[in-house]
């Protein structure tokens, strides 16, 4: 790797690469390490070995930006030989944006070999590494979709390891009639010589053409096939100034059809077996590109293959000359030991190893990688478990390390671990909307806020078309267990959010686009870019969490609001944000025909709300909250949560029905903030129960007092499964007032008497005793409802939660009654 550190990476990040990802095989990786150990492994860069019973063996460039992308798919190694001095062959893909049909399904195809690869590496690698080999996709906003169907067109792109199907398998999917010539070149072979063996027996072809360079190819048997033609390959496509004696490292296979179609075929994969045939367990992972038709022939002209069928074949003494170079490559191989490698994470003081890098090795002990006479032992936590491994160390020698390094008895070295560290590399995965996002964020905690910037950041990510493709699938947190509490200050300005208290089993968290995810973290999780919970929350009175301590909460002085910001400035923040919540509302409204997109609705209104609840705390520090200003408009709040309700909770939606999709879903942590930051909105607007009339309450009173108590049953009605989840939203309250407090006791209260009324089959109250304001349940419409009037004929008119809507009415002895006093007074 000295190749890729001290030249490929820092010519990378000099032209403004921030974010560099380097999968290799894991044997490879192993011998760099024992032999030149990377040094910005972890630091500066995402290392994925991956481990396989074959050879993690693909030759590919990605270089993503928002608005191009260079895909590099060749023969070419990661060194100086492969890009400088070695006869390649790579296929370069430019892809000129989202308009670019052709390069984007290429692009695509791509992109589901290397999540195929990633996931080969689930066992093995830290699931951060991998994350951040995902967030490569999200420099792309384009690249999104990669699980579709690619027009079949004259280049393809064939990938294999994991489940994905052989090489050959699927070059032989594409074969439209019989082959009557097959020409191939490469600089490895297996020994016997299975994969030609193979192809001539399947496809019978009339002449079958070798090229290889006598004095480099690798693995060949002595004498090979005489039914085949071997050539020397040493003057293949060598243009003018070319040196015929460099090394002919390139691969490639040409298949010539009986309906005059060819087909070029090149990349990674030499002619072997294991390269286009070996399945799981056995077969490389490789990655080439396929041209058929006028592609095909051009690339094969271009090539010059034709030329293979009269070039000189290969002498006797070049033959002995291979098999001697074969039989000492044989030893070296043998006589090499090997250690084992991995990659550990480095996560808030703390080193996780998974428990499967040790599998079969004997009793090691840990050290960083210092010098012997001053390095001491790593000892596992008591918290580790049988997956993972967990090791407490120093910060200062921690910072300086490069490597976890696992030792026998003896004192030899068994393993060597490169030390991933999460903070570092998450922050140079962020795209350009992160960056923008953070910077204008750090600007509200400043004198100087930028707030039109931080509205306009926000509004791109939330609608943007990438935000519509949150998956459906939970991302899974990371398993945890609290380290014990020794009573040392791990310092800095944020605490793991692993040492968070958590009163309940940690939900899942939706894996959604990488900008929208940082949004919902910053404005939500309270997660900073490197992972760590924000402590900057303020009480009140403007004091943070250290400042609390030891204060005076008797009389306290209250913070001071900062610098001035204009009148201009303040509404035009309230005219972007009245703009963001209806559009955000225009969006509610066909939630019902969203079908599986309701889930990307839910999360872009997740976002809003998180940041109309942020923007309500930071408030109080400006100069406009002394004169009872706001960027946030009361009507537009108000329209906004009556369009949740009415929308989503109403008709029994309850956010996310399980025949929508999957329980995991409905059951995830962001659908969980969601509620309660609907509860937040209800609160901050001031929705509250009005049980008894006013007195002298007039018809338009007694019909918003109504509509009120409608709007409250809906919300309550979300959470009437599960009613004590109701004071965990305490923490999405930008104050815990006791009002707050109590208001959300209310809150449970009555879902509890929800939950209890919609059991019951018999009524509390007949139809004649009924009162405008009581409560109805019926068994088969989603409720419960607030009576409009008793109605005549036997019919009862109920509320709509949308008061521009009709009532509904239905049948006075299809309704269970109950007096609004039973069901809206909570026990508080």
């Amino acid at each position: 790797m000295p190749f890729f550190e001290d030249v490929a990476l820092r010519r990378l990040t000099a032209a403004g690469v921030r974010h560099t990802v380097l999968m290799m095989d894991s044997k490879q990786c192993a011998a760099c390490i024992q032999d030149e150990p990377p040094l910005a492994a972890g630091r500066a860069y995402t290392l994925i070995p991956i481990s396989m019973q074959g050879a993690f063996h693909p030759k590919l460039w990605i270089l993503a930006g928002p608005s191009k992308l260079l895909i590099l798919i060749g023969s070419h190694n990661l060194t100086f030989a492969g890009v400088a001095c070695n006869r390649e062959l790579t296929t370069a893909i430019r892809v000129e944006g989202p308009d670019d049909s052709h390069g984007l399904s290429l692009a695509s195809q791509v992109w589901e070999v290397v999540e195929s690869w990633l996931q080969m590496a689930e066992d093995h690698v830290p699931r951060h590494a991998l994350d951040m080999a995902k967030r490569v996709k999200s420099f792309c906003p384009w690249l999104k979709d990669t699980q579709q169907q690619h027009p079949e067109s004259e280049i393809s792109v064939l990938g294999t390891g994991g489940d994905l199907p052989t090489l050959w398998q699927q070059v032989q999917g594409r074969l439209q009639s019989p082959c009557v010539r097959v020409r191939a070149f490469g600089a490895f072979f297996d020994h016997d010589l299975r994969f030609l063996k193979q192809v001539e027996e399947q496809l019978a072809p009339e002449s079958m053409t070798v090229g290889i360079q006598p004095e480099t190819v690798e693995g060949l048997p002595y004498q090979a096939d005489s039914r085949w033609q071997w050539v020397n390959a040493n003057n293949l496509a060598v243009g003018a100034g070319a040196d015929a004696s460099s090394y002919l490292h390139a691969k490639a296979l040409s298949l010539e059809l009986e309906n005059g179609e060819e087909l070029c075929i090149c990349g990674s994969a030499n002619p072997s077996y294991p390269a286009w045939i070996g399945s799981e367990g056995y077969g490389n992972a490789e990655m080439m590109i396929l041209r058929r038709g006028q592609s095909g022939a051009d690339a094969a002209d271009e090539l010059g293959l034709a030329a293979l069928d009269d070039a000189p074949e290969l002498r006797s003494e070049e033959w002995r000359a291979i098999k001697d170079r074969h039989e000492q490559r044989q030893a070296e191989d043998a006589a090499t030991p090997g250690i084992r490698t991995g990659i550990a994470e480095v996560d808030d003081g703390q080193i996780q190893l998974s428990s499967s890098l040790l599998a079969g090795l004997p009793s090691v002990h840990f050290y960083l990688d210092m010098d012997l006479d001053r390095r001491d032992v790593l000892r596992p936590l008591e918290q580790s478990t049988t997956e993972v491994l967990l090791l407490d160390v120093d910060p200062g020698p921690l910072a300086a390390a490069n490597y976890l390094d696992a030792v026998d008895e003896t004192g030899e070295l068994k393993a060597k671990f490169v030390l991933h560290r999460s903070h570092e590399l998450q922050g140079k995965a962020r795209t350009n909307k992160q960056r923008r996002l953070s910077d204008a964020l750090a600007s509200l905690e400043t004198d100087t806020p930028d707030f039109e910037v931080f509205l306009n950041s926000v509004q791109k990510i939330l609608f943007s078309e990438e935000s519509n493709k949150t998956d459906i699938r939970p991302k899974r947190s990371k398993p945890t267990s609290s380290p014990a509490d020794n009573g040392q200050d791990k310092g800095g300005f944020g605490i793991d959010i692993e040492d968070v208290p958590k009163k309940k089993k940690a939900r899942d968290r939706l894996d959604h686009d990488p900008d929208m995810l940082c949004l919902l973290d910053a404005l939500i999780f309270q997660l900073k870019a490197d992972g760590t919970v924000l402590l900057g929350a303020t009480d009140a009175f403007g004091r943070s969490e250290e400042e609390q301590v030891g204060a005076d909460d008797e009389d306290p002085t209250p913070a001071q609001p900062k610098g001035e910001i204009s009148e201009r400035i303040r509404r035009a923040c309230e005219q972007k944000l009245n703009v963001m919540m209806r559009r955000m509302g225009e969006q509610l409204k066909g939630y019902a025909q969203a079908g599986t997109g309701k889930v990307a609705i839910l999360t872009r209104l997740l976002g809003v709300l998180s940041v109309l609840r942020h923007l309500r705390k930071v408030e109080p520090e400006f100069d406009w909250s002394k004169k009872h200003a706001s960027v946030l408009s009361k009507p537009a709040l108000q329209e906004l949560f009556v369009n949740i309700i009415v929308n989503v909770q109403a008709a029994g939606r309850d956010f996310l029905d399980d025949d929508d999709v999957h329980h995991s879903v409905a059951e995830s942590e962001d659908i969980e903030r969601l509620r309660q930051l609907t509860l937040w909105l209800a609160w901050d607007i001031g929705v509250e129960v009005q049980v008894e009339p006013r007195f002298n309450e007039s018809p338009d009173e007694r019909k918003s007092r109504l509509h009120t108590n409608a709007t409250l049953l809906g919300l309550a009605r979300s959470f009437m499964n599960d009613p004590d989840s109701i004071p965990d939203a305490a923490e999405m309250f930008v104050t815990a007032e006791v009002d707050a407090l109590m208001w959300l006791e209310r809150i449970r209260s009555i879902a509890e008497n929800i939950q209890q009324f919609a059991c019951r089959h018999e009524s509390g109250l007949s139809a004649a005793n009924a009162r405008p304001g009581d409560i109805a349940f019926h068994a088969k419409l989603p409720g419960p409802w607030v009576i409009k009037s008793p109605g005549d004929g036997g019919m009862i008119e109920m509320i709509p939660v949308d008061s521009d809507a009709k009532g509904l009415r239905c049948r006075a002895d299809k309704l269970q009654i109950e007096r609004a006093t039973t069901i809206l007074r909570s026990h508080v």
